[in-house]
Order: C-alpha cells, then structure tokens, then sequence
C-alpha cells in the first residue's frame, strides 16, 4: 500500500520523483510558439537523428557530408541529443534500480540502501528511465496540425451525444471506446471534460533481440484524442518507460511508480496546454481510461490472482470459478466456497467496485498467513493494485478499467477456427448442409492458390516480421504459430482475401449486437448441458484497448536500437517533434493515389506475365 498513499498525496514539491526545476517550469508554463528550426545544418543534423541511425552511422554520415562540403557545421551525435531534448522539452526521469531488477530504487523506496527482496546494497550501477506522459501531451498540442487531429475524440464525443438525444440514450452502432457506456457515464458525471486527454497505459515484457539474452518490460500511452486510424500507428503511440532486464522485475509497482506519480501530480494540479491551432492556453485533466496487459502482466496491474484462481475472472463480474467457469450447478454438488445455484448467463453479475473494495478491506484484515491466503482464495485477490492511488474522478474505476485479452483470444483461439470454416472443413452436424455455406470458399484451386499467394508475399515482409507465414494450404494443419496466424490474418489476410471472402464488417449495428448476444448465451448453455452435463469437473469494442499496439510498439523499438552496448537507456532517446516529422504523403515515382489507402505502383517486370483472373 505504499506506493498506493505515495499517489493519493501527489504533489510535485513533495521531491518523491527525480524531475528537475527546469522541467517542472517546462511543464507548468509550457512554450507558447510553434517549433520550428532556422539553421539548415542544425535541421540536418536533425533529420540524421531522427532517422534512428546507430551513433557510429551518424558520426560516418557527418563525417562524408563535411568532407564534401567542408563549411557545414554539422552537429555531434552529443549535440545533437542535448538539442533534440531542448527542443521537445521532454526528459527522461531517471531512477536508481536493483542490479537484479529486482525493484526501483524511488518513491517510498528512494532512501533505501539495499534490496528488500534479495537483500543485495543499493550501488549506482543500474537506472532505469521513464517518459513523462504529461510533457509529450503538451508536445502534441505544440504543432498546429497535430493540435487538430487531438481535437477528434472531443468532435466524435459531442456528436455521439447529440445522437443518443436523438435516438433516447440508444447507441446504434459500436465503432471506438467512447461508444461504451463506461466512457459516457464518465462523461455525464463531469470527470472526462473537453479537452482532457484520454489515455491507456500497455505493459509487456519483450525480447528486443532473438539470439541473445535481452529480455526486458516495456509500457507505453496510447491517446484516444486521436482517431482509430492514427491512434495506433508507430507516429503517435508514447514511449512510459523501460525496465531493463534480463530478470524479471519482482515489484512492478516501483517501475510504474514514477510514470503514474507524474499523471496523478498533472491531474491534482491540472495540465497546462498551448493549443498551436488556436493559439491558446487553457488547463486540461488527463483521464486514465483503461490499463492493459497480457495475461502474465495483467496479474501486475489488477492485483488479482490470474487464471488460476478461484475468482479468475479480469473484469471482476463475481461468477466463481476456475479459469473457464461453469454456470450450471453439479448433479449432487455440495462444495463448500462453489455451492452456488445455476446462474444465467443472460443475467451476469456486473463488475462493480463496490464489491472489489470491500473484498480487498477484508483481504487486508487477515492477521495471519494463512487467513490471508484462504482469503485470497475467496475473493480473487493477490494485493492491492497501484492503480488506487489514482483519484477516483480520474480512472475509469477499479477494476473497471482494467481490459480483456482480445489479442491472444483472435491470434490463437479463434484464428484455428476461422480456416476450417472458410475452407468448409470445420465440423458440423449431419443435418447442417455445408453447400449452404457461401462462406466456405477457400476450397480446391481456389485453396492451392491462394496459399501459394501467402507464401509469395514472404520477400516482400520487413526483417522484423520473425516468422513469416508459411502456405497455409500445406502447413496449415502442422501447427501454425502464433505469429504466423497474426500476419496471415491480420496481414495479409485483408488483402489476399479480399474479393475472396464475403464483404468485411467494420462495425456492428445495436440489432446485430442484440441478436448475436442472443446466439451466445444459447450456445453457452447448450454448450455445457451437452458436454458438461452436471457433471463435477462495458467498454466498447476489445480491439480498441486489445494488446496489438503493445506488441507492435516492441517490434519498431527492436528496429531502433542505436547503441547495442546499452539498448535500454538508448530506447529512451525515442523523442516527439511533431514539427519535424517526414511528410507520409509522399508518394513513389510514378505511381498514383487511388485513394481510401491505395496506390498504385509503377511496373517493375521487363516482361509481361499472365495474371489470373
């Protein structure tokens, strides 16, 4: 509980973070001008940087650039990292750590001298670094066409209102985050205001290299201001902060300890923006709308036991169980703990933080080790999540907040299913007629060539997409990874198969949701009454929160390390000049804009070749 009160007595005086005068003055009176660099050999010197170059490639380039035109002033890789910070005015906050990774040597923890875990003496040898989310905020806001494109979730919130007034509070279709009602219930009660950031924190841990021992935990921001088709991309994702490893952190608390005191200072004092678009300061209140992990990581965030408990369930809906809960009651079952009568599944206990916090008051009252752990068997929990110390008015709620795993669900669970269906081959029932499936498609020459279209398309994948997919229609059934289901589907799924299979759906209208509601429930129980048998044995839609952007932010940070001696103080180095970014209209020589995300490409064959229709 610790680092939970640490929160709840936020402020920037207190001295409990390492931020210095300089930034805390950056922050409370943030520069009132557009950025812009006058010098061309410093706008050079710019561009190489940011060009993720490693430092001896830089100082190579510098080098052949002065030898040809010897009156340049290029700047060294050191200047360059001292402009760039004065530029963006975003630092590193930087902290002590144990040499094993063990914990963070800040925040209620700052004056220890050793490890309370393994007991090793505190020395300066190992720091980790953390990205202020506030001041990259505030860099956003700093450009005038970036200060535009976060005024989308404020347009899209005002418009989704003006049509529930319309339609009587009914939401008739289900796009993005802000179509939930957990959002729009906190936009009613006044704690989500125009202008306030909406934000999600990811965690995970990633492997930055393949053949060697680099494993390490990474948390990013996501800014929902955005909208969904830049929201996510490499451009607008914020670095949180970096543990190093190779061991696993053993308090994750204390790593995420620094990021969160900065958002809960900024929400206690509020945050100073200039908006470059209007030419305007005004205060804003981030919201922590959600925070979002992988089944691993998740057990750090939300303090619960996992998949393995008795109460397993992330969003906390009070159905007990273990890892796949049973609904229906046993045929002569009297369990002491699970004796529940048979609940329905059209009637779910909601999620409520009521019923999270006095479970965790009763935890926290147990006076020995063993109450506490038969406690925590009752109610699900392991500890108190850090989160707590986040004031009410500015989270989404505990355990509101915390999301679903949508991404292994579709990378794995269901991506197996989704070929055997296409391909006509999933099993059915003898009275189902599989020539009605107009679905079934991926069948005969249509199967061969398409899985030979898979497998072409590998030249032409980045290096750092690891496992390219093989042809499906040979490998398909000899186990296909994880990865291998991502990129396929995911991939190039939209483009080889479009055309291929039936119109994509982008959206669910409320009376699809309904009735597809109506259709899950059914199999569900029957699901349970045909092989169970009794026998003892609101956030709108996942992907918007899913872990996709986790993992693809681990990939493009694998790409970008500059200094292999120190990997992780280099990832640090990630920076945010919107005024500075390369234009991404640009297009290839010769090749046109056909619009809606398309272009087509100049020819490339000496010779021509037969294309199949």
């Amino acid at each position: 509980m610790v680092f939970v009160e640490a929160l709840r007595s936020v402020a920037f005086e207190n001295g409990v973070i390492n931020i210095d005068a300089d930034a805390l003055e950056h922050l409370q009176n943030p520069p009132q001008k557009v950025l812009s660099v006058d010098d061309p050999d410093v706008l050079l010197s710019l561009k190489l940087f940011l060009a993720n170059t490693t430092e001896a490639a830089y100082n190579s380039i510098c080098q052949a650039i002065m030898e040809h035109f010897p009156d340049s002033e290029i700047l060294s890789h050191y200047q360059i990292r001292r402009h760039v910070a004065l530029l963006s005015r975003i630092q590193p906050i930087v902290h002590d750590m144990c040499i094993d990774s063990c914990i963070a040597f800040c925040g209620p923890w700052q004056h220890h001298d050793k490890c309370p875990n393994r007991g090793r003496k505190k020395v300066p040898v190992r720091v980790f670094e953390t990205i202020p989310v506030a001041d990259q905020i505030q860099a956003l806001w700093r450009d005038p066409s970036s200060a535009q494109k976060m005024r989308y979730w404020d347009d899209a919130t005002n418009a989704l209102l003006d049509k529930l007034r319309e339609n009587g509070g009914v939401v008739d279709a289900y796009e993005d985050f802000y179509n939930g009602m957990d959002y729009l219930d906190a936009v009613r009660l006044g704690k989500i205001k125009e202008g306030d950031p909406i934000l999600m924190l990811s965690i995970d841990g990633a492997q930055l290299y393949e053949s060697k021992q680099s494993n390490c935990w990474i948390y990013i921001w996501v800014v929902f201001d955005h909208h969904p088709q830049e929201r996510y991309t490499k451009k607008y994702v914020l670095p949180g902060g970096f543990i190093p490893g190779p061991n696993k952190p053993k308090n994750v608390d204390s790593f995420l300890f620094p990021g969160l005191y900065h958002l809960a200072a900024v929400q206690h004092e509020g945050l100073a923006v200039w908006d470059a678009s209007q030419n305007r300061v005004f205060k804003s209140t981030p919201f922590l709308a959600l925070a979002t992990a992988d089944g691993p990581g998740m057990v750090y965030l939300n303090g619960l036991v996992g998949s393995h408990g008795g109460n397993d369930c992330w969003l906390y809906c009070g159905a007990s169980g273990h890892y796949y809960p049973a609904l229906l009651k046993p045929n002569n079952y009297n369990h002491a703990g699970s004796n529940h009568p048979d609940i329905d599944v059209k009637s779910l206990p909601a999620a409520s933080s009521g019923n999270y916090l006095e479970n965790l008051k009763y935890l926290m009252q147990s006076h020995t080790q063993t109450q506490y752990e038969q406690r925590r068997l009752e109610t699900g929990i392991l500890k108190p999540t850090i989160f707590l110390g986040i004031q009410p008015n500015n989270i989404l709620g505990i355990p509101n907040c915390f999301g679903s795993n949508i991404m292994h669900l579709a990378a794995i669970n269901i991506a197996n299913k989704l070929i055997p269906i296409w391909h006509g081959s999933f099993r059915c029932e003898p009275t189902d007629d599989k020539d009605t499936w107009h679905w079934a498609v991926l069948k005969g020459r249509v199967w061969q060539d398409h899985g030979k279209a898979v497998a072409d398309a590998t030249p032409y994948l980045p290096g750092s997409f690891n496992h390219p997919p093989h042809n499906p229609a040979q490998k398909i059934n000899s186990g296909y990874k994880a990865w291998e289901f991502l990129l396929y589907l995911f991939g190039l799924g939209p483009a080889i198969l479009y055309g291929v299979l039936p119109d994509l759906q982008h959206k669910i209208l409320t009376a699809d949701l309904c009735e597809a509601h109506e259709m899950l429930t059914q199999f569900e129980k029957e699901f349970e009454l045909l092989y169970y048998q009794r026998r003892t044995v609101a956030k709108g839609p996942p992907i918007c929160f899913s872990q996709w952007t986790m993992e693809h932010t681990i990939r493009n940070l694998g790409r970008e390390i500059r200094s292999h001696s120190q990997p992780y103080a280099n990832l640090s180095e990630q920076v945010m000049v919107p005024g500075l970014d390369p234009p991404t209209d640009t297009l290839l020589r010769c090749s046109i804009d056909l619009g809606h995300g398309y272009v087509l490409l100049n020819k490339r064959e000496c010779t021509p070749h037969h294309l199949p229709p």
